[in-house]
């Protein structure tokens, strides 16, 4: 009988310490105690019943961030893009307009140029005229534009169509004259 008795305390014994090992290593649950005796449960069972955990919290959190900074840089990259084309129309848009301001400055050089040569030619036709004839005809331009056809005749001719003139009249051309002779020109 004390044999008994020492098997059924040996048994006991180690019952006893598998249950504390297990208890203190965390592992005192169901699937610890099928695992000592032995029993098999599917494991695919066993891994769609667990509910998820913080790192599967963790993961999922990480692949949303990922997922929004990956918008984040196609929006990006759309912004880029058509900050490109922007820059791209503006550069074009600005050699169209130096080609339009070169047009412009050819043309206007082309008229100054013109108007310079009829101006001419109509002084030269003052010149050729009687003085007192050329005076009359003067005498009904604008002072501004009288003046600028005198300064095109030779100075001794200019002075005899002056002294032609009504007083009046050859003292505003002369004044007209003084102050186109003091402004700047236009640079070209």
């Amino acid at each position: 009988m004390k044999a008994l008795f020492f098997l059924i305390l040996a048994l006991l014994s180690f019952a006893l310490t598998l249950v504390g090992m297990l208890a203190y290593t965390g592992n005192l649950n169901k699937e610890g105690l099928d695992k000592i005796l032995g029993r098999n449960q599917p494991e695919s069972v066993v891994e769609t019943e667990l509910e998820p955990d913080e790192l599967s919290e963790t993961a999922k959190a990480l692949r949303e961030r990922e997922e929004a900074l990956a918008a984040r840089e196609r929006d990006l990259e759309q912004q880029q893009q058509r900050l490109n084309e922007t820059q791209d129309q503006m550069e074009e848009l600005r050699g169209n307009l130096q080609d339009l301001i070169a047009q412009l400055t050819q043309t206007v050089d082309t008229m100054d140029a013109t108007e310079a040569a009829q101006l001419q030619e109509v002084a030269n036709s003052l010149g050729g005229m009687k003085e007192d004839q050329a005076a009359m005809v003067l005498e009904e331009w604008p002072a501004e534009q009288g003046a600028r056809l005198l300064q095109l005749i030779e100075d001794r001719k200019r002075g005899k169509i002056l002294d032609k003139m009504n007083e009046q009249k050859a003292s505003e051309f002369l004044r007209a004259m003084a102050e186109q002779q003091a402004a700047p020109t236009p640079a070209g």
